[in-house]
């Protein structure tokens, strides 16, 4: 009871190492408390939620969790193993380990949750022969979860399968910015030109059900614009740019295509920068000034 009351202080105080050396001498016992194992869950989740993407942090997690999982993995802590999953995904081994175990001895519910994301793992690195195993265990549920339709569409993408991809894609509820990014390849290799303006037509769907980064307004300006739709592309344009003010190409197409006054303005602040785009523009600022002359002398 002391040293569990001393762990608890120990980590009150922030001085996790004390606090797990402590309760590592407990488990150690004969008799092990359950407060103990109880103490070292709150422990490496408190230790995941303060990461926030520090790396120096996210060492320390893998560190714990390397030094105490083995006392923690446990069929009735299956929700605390599935948060652990993933935080270890980027950790390869770590990762592979816990999440296969799981697989194999969580309930029907953790088990497919475990398995797309092997799946998705292994689709990651190009594996696409371990994912479609893991796939298999993922599709014996009843209902298909918009994660699992989105690794479907990434093996389908893989194995050039790019329109049904885009059927699994269409079937997500809730949709991520990966989902847009994957939409977006899809169409650079669609050569069906029905299957390709069906896609396109999804993707501004997409684009339009929420807010994204400048980078996915671009694409779909992009698309636009090859399909000679030049004043709906211009309108994407301006959102990428209005995303990212600092966005070179955005500005450079908004220039390209906007009134005289507008483009000048544009092309005079693209040609600051020290790059292509910059290049161009003081190109675009000549053709201006010399059509101007024209209009002068006639």
């Amino acid at each position: 009871d002391t040293l569990l009351e001393l762990s608890r202080l120990y980590r009150k105080k922030g001085r996790v190492k004390e606090s797990v050396s402590l309760l590592k001498e407990l488990v150690y016992g004969k008799l092990p408390p359950k407060e103990a194992f109880k103490e070292l869950e709150s422990i490496l989740l408190e230790v995941r939620d303060s990461a926030d993407g520090d790396s120096a942090e996210e060492v320390k997690f893998v560190t714990l969790w390397r030094e105490v999982g083995q006392w923690l993995i446990d069929a009735t802590r299956e929700e605390f193993l599935i948060k652990v999953s993933e935080k270890l995904r980027s950790e390869g081994e770590q990762f592979i380990k816990l999440s296969t175990w799981i697989v194999e001895n969580a309930s029907s519910k953790g088990r497919v949750k475990a398995a797309v994301d092997l799946a998705d793992y292994y689709v990651g690195i190009g594996d696409v022969e371990y994912a479609l195993q893991y796939m298999k265990i993922a599709d014996k549920a009843k209902t298909k979860s918009d994660a699992s339709l989105r690794v479907a569409a990434k093996i389908l993408h893989a194995t050039g399968e790019y329109d049904a991809a885009l059927r699994k894609l269409m079937g997500i509820k809730k949709y991520a910015a990966v989902d847009l990014d994957l939409v977006g390849s899809i169409i650079t290799k669609l050569t069906k030109t029905e299957e390709r303006l069906e896609a396109v037509v999804f993707y501004e769907e997409v684009l339009k059900s929420g807010e994204w980064e400048a980078e996915s307004y671009n694409l779909m300006a992009d698309l636009l614009y090859t399909n000679d739709e030049k004043n709906k592309a211009l309108k994407y344009y301006r959102i990428a740019l209005l995303k990212e003010p600092e966005d070179e190409w955005a500005a450079y197409r908004i220039g390209d295509d906007a009134g005289a006054e507008e483009s000048r303005e544009i092309f005079s602040r693209l040609e600051m920068t020290d790059s292509l785009l910059g290049r161009l523009a003081k190109t675009k600022l000549m053709e201006i000034d010399l059509l101007n002359k024209v209009k002068e002398v006639y």
